[in-house]
């Protein structure tokens, strides 16, 4: 039998271990009961139409958390995208984004490849150019 201590106490082994137990038990009971309540909040939103208050929102709080974060609402978004070349050609990438300026920023900050890949799914023959993202819409 080993015997554990934790100040002027002493637990043994098989103490320990049921105690070490019900913590974990409890910690996996509280993170499903957060997963429960952040879920039921982003429905809430999404079914009232409080997204954009509602991301402005977890945002703002998430900064205060440490261990478990908020998920903010998203959509699916057509960013339209201009290839730069000798004649005009666009794109349009698909998205799941927050915002339309988030849906923009993901496009803009993607490698070339990724766009190329899309504008190649319409059967465009697609150098290595340059492309400027236009403008992003609801799908």
């Amino acid at each position: 039998m080993i015997v554990l201590s934790s100040g002027n106490k002493y637990y043994s082994e098989d103490e320990h271990n049921a105690t070490l137990a019900k913590v974990n038990t409890l910690v996996s009971e509280l993170r499903n009961d957060f997963n429960i309540v952040a879920t039921a909040l982003l429905d809430e939103a999404i079914e009232r139409d409080w997204c954009e208050s509602y991301n402005d929102f977890v945002e703002d709080l998430n900064i205060k958390l440490k261990h478990m974060f908020l998920e903010c609402t998203t959509k699916n978004y057509e960013v339209k995208v201009k290839i730069e070349e000798t004649r005009e050609q666009y794109v349009y990438v698909s998205v799941t984004a927050t915002s339309v300026e988030d849906a923009e920023e993901q496009v803009s900050n993607m490698d070339y490849s990724t766009v190329a890949d899309t504008a190649n799914a319409w059967n465009w023959d697609i150098n290595d150019y340059d492309f400027n993202v236009i403008r992003a819409e609801l799908a």
